[in-house]
This record gives structure tokens, C-alpha cells and sequence, in this order.
């Protein structure tokens, strides 16, 4: 943890909104204060001098950021001459500390903290945006895992994004600066992905690839020479080699990286929730299907969606919303027609040529209405919504994540917090608990403890808990929801319903099955009248009971619940492959092994195919199979 230094003369007590509490650092890069907003929360906060047209541009596009691996900067602005950048304050050592304190990482937690670092970097990049001054003096090992920090550094110090003969080899280790950096170049993403690779090789080394020694002579290594990698284990060794290479071309994408380490990273399932059985639990009775409530519409259910087509958000604005030119030049030639029809009638040729200008110019400015950021997050959360509504997470965490991009104010706390459900959904558990861990202080500030909105997001929070083996936490926090929401919204709201169906999980949980078994047998009719008898929540709630009954019977009765979820949601959405998988584990429970294995290889093939390699209820499904196959258990 760096030291908090107390506040020095001439330091300012505030800034804005924020209370200044002391110096984190002071560098060449100039101090870093920790401070607390108006509402508590703690904020490392980065100044410059006032006028930094640089600061200006970056903040705008920082704040925008969904914090998934990176600090999110939550306020910016200028107060008494200075201009500051404030990031959500994170908890822990920094990665050069922990290395210098303990040692190396290896195996299992150093490729956690390369995919860590990565995922950060593809989050930056993303947005269009570079650190340029990653380190490991930048990256904090927070207890939820690795931080992107200081984001605005490139900003506040512009040295940094260029060259490190001068100021900015106060700011980092010249090891970590790539061979563009050093040549005095423009730096971009590629920068980024060097200093990566440098960063874990100091990881597993202990100490920095291309050495110390005074900083020309670093520098030189840097551009002409090569870096240790020995200590570097295979096969995270190869990668990083080529994050190393002297042409900025020829490195990967940090999405390239995310990608290839994920694939790489057999990551143990976790207890409870998604992953197969623990020790000594051959045969989980159920998995409970906590019921995410998407969009947070407290009114009701989604409409369907119907369009299966979706443009990655790298292409700006959603096709959809913004017509062709082709299309455009088909409304004027209308126009024209029109004109020329009403020119028979007796308007002159003047009045023709007024109208097709007049129809071009209204097509011109429909589509500048269309392409405001506030249209395409409305147009990109709906349809995220609808996607997860439909089982297709991948679509939805594209879709949502350009909502939160595009939106300001209170619709991006909502688009971030739909954007870790679909994260949850997706499998990323870690990202899903720590966007909405961060989100929770802010929607709360924002709305109320009592809104719908917080409600739902302590929910998701909750179910995240308990898909991460921290089945004793989220039960207790599944209560208090329940509880805070039949308060605020009634007994027969949707939300409340919702909430009580998550309660009878955390009974189930806490070792109370029979109570769990008359919560959901009470809730069933009230949810059917409520929501319909076929949706999704309902039948996620059904399947649920379903599971609890006896041995003898509880078999066949999710064998009837999932026939209507096959029909009602396909057979390749989470739910209908959640069910999939727990009917599987009772047929092994009660002895029918060749019928749980040809149900758990049909669900490990839908979920690879639907949810990608690798994702958790993948995972579950092969580990069933290998139970049923007589491997271990």
C-alpha cells in the first residue's frame, strides 16, 4: 500500500466536489492526492495546470470508460488554476511493491495477472484511447484482482506519450517504454501492449527485461536489444516475446492478448453457482437459476426482439439508426417526383427545386439527430436488453457496452450496471462483481437506497457472490434485498417477485431446502399471474422447485420444465442449458448414467457453441460428463 503523506503548504484542501486528505505521490509526473467525494468515496486525484486542452479531450473520453479493469475517472474539472483528473481509488499494492515485497508471480497468479492486465489495456483501447505510461508502478493487485490505474497520466505529463529523455523518466522505468517511445515517435495502443509484456516479465522475474543501469543505456536495449524472458514460463513465454517486438506492427491487440490467455487459462470452477461439484459433493441436488432482472424494467417483462444482426461498436453508430446515402439520395429523387407532380397543379420550377432541398436537408439533419450519443445509448441498451433476454450474452455485452460509452448522467449507471449482468451471463464473473461493486456507492448517491434501480443492482451483486462460492454473503444480502424491496414497490411488484424467488435460493443455501421448497411453491401462481406462465423468470423459478422436490420425482418433474423451456426460450439460452445441466446431475444422483452423460455432452456442445469455450456452465457440463464417464468426482 503507498504511504499517505499529509498535505503539504500550498497543496489546495479541495478541489470541486472533492476533499483533499493527502499525497499518494509526488513525482515527476507531480502529486497524486487521495481525497473523498461529497458522498464518501475515495478518489485518487490527479492536477496539471489549468489550460490543458490534452486533459480536456482525454477526461471526456475517460469518463465514458466502463471500469472493467481500469480505474474509472469519475470527476474532472479545473478549480483555483489547476485542472484534475479524480479515478475511483483502488485498494492494494502496486505491482512493482507486491514483486519487491514478495517476490515473483508464477503459474496460475502470474497468467491471472497478464489476462488482468490485458483486460484493462482492451478497455482503453476500445474506447480509442492509450496509457501510454502502463508500468508496474500503474497496475494495483486490488483484492477482486489487477488495475489498470492512472489513466490520465499521458494527459497531465504530455512528455510521457513521446519520449522518455526528459521529465518522463521520473514517471516510469524506461524498460517499460517501447522502442517508438524511446525514438521520440508517436506512441498508441501498441505502446501499451510493450509495456505489457514488460510488465509481466518483471512479474515473473523480479526484475525489468531489458535491465537497469542509466537510462541511455536501457533505452538502447530497449530499440536494438533483446529482453530476458527466461524466467517467463510457456506458454505465457511466447506471447509475451511478441508484445516485445520492435515493430509496433507486428505486436498483438490487447483483445488478441484477452483472447489467447483466456483460451490458455484453465481456471479451477468455482464453488456453488456455475462450476461442477466441490470436493466431496459428487452430486449438487440443483443449481439454482437466480433470475437476473434485465433492463432493470421494474414494469415488466421485455419485448422480444426479432433482428439477430448486430455491428460491433468499433464501427461508431449503430447502421440502423443512421441511413445509407444511398437511402438518402432515394428520399430526395422521392422528393423531386413529388415535386415535379405538384408542379402540374401550377407551383413553378423554383418551388420544385425548394422542396427537394428542403427534403434533403431534413434527411441531412435526421441523421445528426439519430448519430447524438444520447440516441445510439437508448438504441444500443434496448437492444443489449433484448439480446440478453434472447441467451445471446456476447451480442448484448457488445451492445450494452457501447450504451455505456455513448450515454451521460443517470443513463450510464444503468448501462454499466445491464453491462455486468451481461458479463454474468457471459461467465465473467470477475468483471460482472467488480463493475457492479464500483457502481453500487454511485447509483446509490444517484437515486436512493430504496430505488428500483439500486435494488436490482445489489441483486445482481448478490447472485455474482454466490455463482463465486461466496454462497454465506450473498444469502444474507439476498434477504435484505427481498425485504428493501417488497417495502419500496409492493408485494406483487415484478422486482419483488423476482427478489423472493432469489431468497428461496439463499434458504436453499443456508441449509433450509424445505423452506426454500415452500417459498417457490408460493410464489408460483402469484409469478404466473404477474408475468405469464411462460416467462423466463417463471420458468427459471419453476425449475428451481422442480430441483427441490424428492428424489424420486424431482427428475421428472425438471424433465417437464425443461421441455417447456426448450420450447418456450431454444434450446441453446442459459436457462434452458442451466437445466439442462441440473437434470443431468440427478440422473447421475439417481444411477442413470447414459442417460446424465448424452444430456451433459449435448450441453457442453450448446454452450461452446452459444456462449464460447471455455464459459463456466461449459465447464460444469464436462465435469458431469467425466463423473459420468467414472472419472474422478
Amino acid at each position: 500500500m503507498p504511504e499517505i503523506a499529509p498535505l503539504e503548504p500550498g497543496d489546495p484542501p479541495s478541489l470541486g466536489d472533492i476533499t483533499l486528505r493527502g499525497r499518494l505521490e509526488a513525482s515527476g509526473a507531480g502529486p497524486v492526492f487521495l481525497g473523498a467525494t461529497a458522498s464518501g468515496e475515495a478518489v485518487s486525484v490527479r492536477v496539471a495546470p489549468s489550460g490543458s486542452d490534452a486533459l480536456r479531450r482525454i477526461a471526456r473520453e475517460l469518463q465514458r470508460l466502463p471500469g472493467i479493469g481500469v480505474a474509472p475517472v469519475i470527476r474532472a474539472g479545473e478549480d483555483g488554476g489547476l485542472a484534475y483528473l479524480a479515478a475511483r481509488h483502488i485498494e492494494g499494492p502496486t505491482l512493482h511493491e507486491a514483486v519487491r515485497r514478495d517476490g515473483p508471480l508464477d503459474g496460475e497468479e502470474l497468467r491471472r495477472l497478464a489476462t488482468g492486465i490485458a483486460t484493462g489495456l482492451r478497455t482503453l483501447h476500445d474506447a480509442g484511447l492509450a496509457h501510454r505510461a502502463l508500468s508496474p508502478h500503474t497496475v494495483v493487485l486490488s483484492p477482486d484482482g489487477p488495475v489498470v490505474t492512472d489513466l490520465g497520466l499521458a494527459a497531465t505529463v504530455p512528455e510521457v506519450a513521446t519520449t522518455a529523455l526528459t521529465s518522463s523518466a521520473s514517471l516510469t522505468h524506461p524498460s517499460s517504454l517501447a522502442p517508438e517511445q524511446a525514438r521520440g515517435d508517436d506512441a498508441g495502443p501498441a505502446a501499451d501492449v510493450f509495456a505489457w509484456g514488460t510488465a509481466v516479465a518483471f512479474a515473473a522475474a523480479g526484475e525489468h527485461p531489458f535491465g537497469t543501469g542509466p537510462t541511455e543505456a536501457v533505452l538502447r536495449r530497449v530499440m536494438f536489444g533483446e529482453p530476458d524472458l527466461r524466467h517467463v514460463p510457456e506458454p505465457l513465454r511466447g506471447l509475451v516475446a511478441r508484445a516485445l517486438a520492435k515493430d509496433p506492427a507486428g505486436r498483438p491487440t490487447a483483445g488478441q492478448l484477452v483472447l489467447e490467455l483466456r483460451a490458455a487459462l484453465e481456471a479451477p470452477p468455482p464453488q456453488g453457482g456455475y462450476g461442477p461439484p466441490s470436493a466431496g459433493q459428487a452430486y449438487p441436488p440443483y443449481l439454482a437459476q437466480l433470475s437476473p432482472p434485465y433492463g432493470y424494467q421494474g414494469s415488466g417483462p421485455l419485448p422480444a426482439g426479432t433482428s439477430l444482426s448486430w455491428a460491433p461498436p468499433r464501427i461508431g453508430h449503430p447502421r440502423r439508426l443512421v441511413p445509407a446515402l444511398m437511402a438518402d439520395a432515394v428520399i430526395v429523387c422521392l422528393a423531386l417526383a413529388v415535386a415535379s407532380i405538384l408542379r402540374w397543379f401550377g407551383p413553378s420550377s423554383t418551388t420544385v427545386l425548394v422542396v427537394a432541398l428542403v427534403t434533403a436537408l431534413a434527411a441531412w439533419l435526421g441523421r445528426r439527430w439519430l448519430r447524438r450519443p444520447a440516441a445510439v445509448a437508448r438504441w444500443a441498451a434496448r437492444r443489449g436488453r433484448r439480446l440478453l433476454a434472447q441467451g445471446r450474452p456476447d451480442a448484448a455485452l457488445d451492445a450494452l457496452s457501447l450504451a455505456a460509452g455513448s450515454a451521460t448522467g443517470r443513463t450510464r449507471l444503468v448501462a454499466r450496471a445491464n453491462l455486468a449482468l451481461a458479463h454474468r451471463e457471459k461467465g465473467n464473473l470477475g468483471e460482472a462483481r467488480w463493475l457492479l461493486a464500483g457502481l453500487l456507492p454511485e447509483l446509490t448517491a444517484e437515486f436512493g437506497a430504496a430505488h428500483p434501480e439500486v435494488l436490482t443492482a445489489r441483486a445482481g451483486l448478490a447472485a455474482v457472490l454466490r455463482d463465486l462460492g461466496h454462497a454465506g454473503q450473498a444469502a444474507t444480502e439476498l434477504r435484505e434485498v427481498a425485504r428493501h424491496t417488497e417495502q419500496a414497490l409492493g408485494a406483487d411488484h415484478p422486482q419483488t417477485l423476482r427478489a423472493r424467488a432469489n431468497q428461496a435460493v439463499a434458504l436453499d443455501d443456508a441449509g433450509d431446502p424445505e423452506g426454500a421448497l415452500r417459498l417457490l411453491r408460493d410464489l408460483l401462481p402469484r409469478m404466473e399471474r404477474v408475468l405469464g406462465r411462460h416467462h423466463r423468470d417463471v420458468l427459471a423459478t419453476r425449475a428451481n422447485a422442480a430441483a427441490l422436490e424428492e428424489p424420486g420425482r424431482a427428475a421428472e418433474s425438471l424433465r417437464l420444465v425443461l421441455r417447456r423451456q426448450r420450447r418456450e426460450l431454444g434450446p441453446g439460452h442459459p436457462d434452458t442449458l442451466r437445466t439442462s445441466t441440473n437434470l443431468g446431475y440427478l440422473l447421475l444422483r439417481d444411477g442413470d448414467r447414459e442417460a446424465a452423460l448424452a444430456l451433459f455432452d449435448e450441453v457442453a456442445g450448446l454452450a461452446g457453441d452459444t456462449l464460447g469455450r471455455g464459459h463456466p456452465l461449459e465447464r460444469r457440463a464436462r465435469a458431469g460428463a467425466a463423473s459420468a464417464r467414472g472419472g474422478e468426482r
